[in-house]
């Protein structure tokens, strides 16, 4: 697991892993597309 500064993530996401992390740790749980107790799950890709 990689740490980034959560104001690098909001404000200035230049990376890609900074952008999955943007989606996994901010979007995600303000969207929550499949209902609010969806997790992502990325061993099922």
């Amino acid at each position: 697991m990689v740490n980034f500064p959560q104001c690098t993530i909001a404000h200035n996401p230049r990376l890609p892993e900074h952008c999955v992390e943007w989606v996994t740790s901010i979007l995600w749980p303000k969207e929550q597309p499949f209902g609010p107790d969806v997790k992502i799950d990325g061993d099922s890709v």
